[in-house]
């Protein structure tokens, strides 16, 4: 059983989000030092809320091309293509809106194919100085990271020798999220670039950059790391300070509605053209209960265990949905797991229809039903997910099929919170 506490996380991701995200490089609280934070945003992202820079370095970019790095000074915002929709809801008819705010929130004026965006946040502890320009990677060429991946670099006449570390499984199988890469010099001196994210399963994690952007004759480095819902999440070290932002390439809607303010808020993409009628939605559904749920996930004993098995018709067609239990290595620290991870869990969901199979979700425990829908918007097939990972939190994803791609497209992230 969860633990009954209040708990928020908001989907509509901005500025604030991106610098809790990046938290990882503050100390815990029996330390009096607070050594500040390096905060990642991604491109097209809105910047959301007042942005003071009085306490922060200026914002670079980081973008990689070839086996180099660029990172060039941010001029200032531009159009981001996102629409934010505020509403305030009246204290005595739950739902009903009172007022609204429209505006479109500016975004970061990066380069075409930079990677993210990034600057510190000044603690007691100053922030490195990162000059524009080029930076050449210790490595030729991109490496994609496995349980027995290992390589040896000279950092200003240093040797190191990079590896991977995991955990393993039933079978000997990679423990997913029990990856971390190290670097270990020849005194046996031993860093740790990447701990490990913890609960978290990754289609690919690959080394993007890899040198010294500082100067500080320590090996800094880029991580490209792909879910397994198609998500991306950029981790970018250097020294001692961490970062990380998570993008969604798919540009979901993402709405938010607050309980305790009496608030909602909805961001919209321009691209994002399907939209779901509110209400209820489905012309087949099936639900499974968080008692039958919780119970069979109990009983996996860490073993990989297929859950459930469900199909729905639509039209002449079908579409089949598979729950898999996936083993996760368990632990807070250290760890790398996204704060865009916080509801997620070992369970992977996969949708298959029309010859091709895809994951397009992970859930953990259940306080509620999970209920899977279909239907059609528009002539196309919409598949909706809602359930509650925490008695006062309400989740509810979408996507479309979209023909072209042979694939499913998040279209929607709702969060609608009690208290």
């Amino acid at each position: 059983m969860l633990q009954r506490t209040c708990r928020s996380y908001s989907l509509t991701v901005g500025l604030a989000l991106a610098a809790a995200a990046a938290l990882a490089s503050v100390p815990s609280e029996s330390q009096e030092l607070f050594p500040g934070s390096l905060i990642l945003v991604g491109v097209d992202e809105p910047l959301l809320g007042p942005d003071d820079p009085s306490a922060r370095t200026a914002w670079r970019s980081a973008l990689v091309t070839g086996a180099e790095l660029v990172v060039a000074p941010v001029p200032g915002t531009r159009p981001s293509g996102w629409r934010l929709e505020e509403t305030t809801l009246s204290s005595t008819s739950p739902g009903k809106p009172v007022s609204t705010e429209r505006t479109e929130p500016p975004t970061l004026a990066t380069p075409d194919g930079a990677l993210f965006a990034f600057q510190f946040l000044a603690g007691d502890v100053p922030p490195p100085a990162i000059a524009t320009g080029r930076y050449p990677s210790l490595l030729p060429t991109p490496a994609l990271l496995h349980t027995t991946w290992s390589a040896d670099v000279d950092l200003h006449g240093r040797r190191w020798r990079l590896s991977t570390t995991h955990e393993k499984r039933g079978g000997g199988a990679l423990l997913a999220g029990s990856m971390a890469l190290l670097a270990t010099d020849a005194s046996g001196r031993r860093e740790t670039l990447m701990p490990p994210a913890r609960g978290m399963a990754f289609a690919r994690q690959e080394i993007l950059w890899l040198g010294d952007l500082d100067g500080d004759d320590a090996l800094d480095v880029i991580i490209k790391r792909t879910w397994l819902t198609g998500k991306i999440d950029y981790l970018l070290v250097v020294g001692r300070w961490r970062g990380s932002v998570t993008v969604d390439p798919d540009r979901p809607s993402r709405y938010y509605e607050s309980g305790v303010g009496e608030s909602a808020s909805e961001l919209r993409h321009r691209s994002q053209l399907v939209t779901v009628p509110p209400g209820r939605f489905g012309s087949a559904a099936f639900a499974i209960s968080d008692e039958a749920w919780n119970a069979k996930l109990n009983q996996t004993d860490g073993k990989a265990t297929s859950l459930y098995d469900r199909h729905l018709p639509f039209g002449d067609d079908k579409v089949r949905f598979t729950f898999d239990y996936v083993p996760r290595s368990a632990g807070e620290v250290p760890s790398s797991t996204p704060e865009a991870f916080t509801w997620g869990g070992p369970v992977v969901v996969r949708a298959h229809y029309r010859g091709r199979s895809q994951i397009i979700a992970e859930l953990g425990q259940l306080e509620s039903a999970l209920r899977v829908a279909i239907g059609s918007v528009e002539s196309r097939l919409v598949v909706r997910i809602e359930y509650m990972p925490h008695y006062n939190n309400s989740l509810t994803y979408e996507w479309v099929w979209n023909e072209e791609q042979g694939r499913f497209v998040r279209i929607a992230e709702s969060h609608v919170q009690g208290c």
